[in-house]
């Protein structure tokens, strides 16, 4: 399960550019799915002894960084932490579309 979080501390907004960044953001994920899968797996596998059941995507983007944390930790609560609101927008969106929300 995925809970967005804004992250309004700072004047940092992707503006105009915000659908071409997600845009380079999901391309971005799906080159290096491979990689980011070895990422997600090197991270459980430094969790498997904590008690804790909070994962934090600080800096979410558009949220394939946070699905994939969701579906390795699925019995953890994950939170995506971005400063734009569009971005949040569009990772509660896709962990509707794929399943993962609350």
């Amino acid at each position: 399960m995925t809970h967005p979080h804004p992250h309004p501390h700072h004047a940092v907004g992707h503006g105009a550019a915000a659908p071409s960044l997600a845009r380079m953001l999901d391309l971005d994920a799906r080159i290096l799915h491979g990689h980011q899968r070895e990422l997600t797996a090197w991270v459980r596998r430094l969790a498997r002894d904590t008690a804790g059941r909070v994962v934090v995507d600080l800096g979410a983007g558009t949220g394939t960084g946070t699905v994939a944390l969701a579906r390795r930790f699925d019995r953890a609560d994950v939170h995506a932490v971005d400063a734009s609101a569009a971005m949040l927008a569009r990772v509660a969106e896709r962990a509707v579309v794929d399943g993962l929300a609350d």
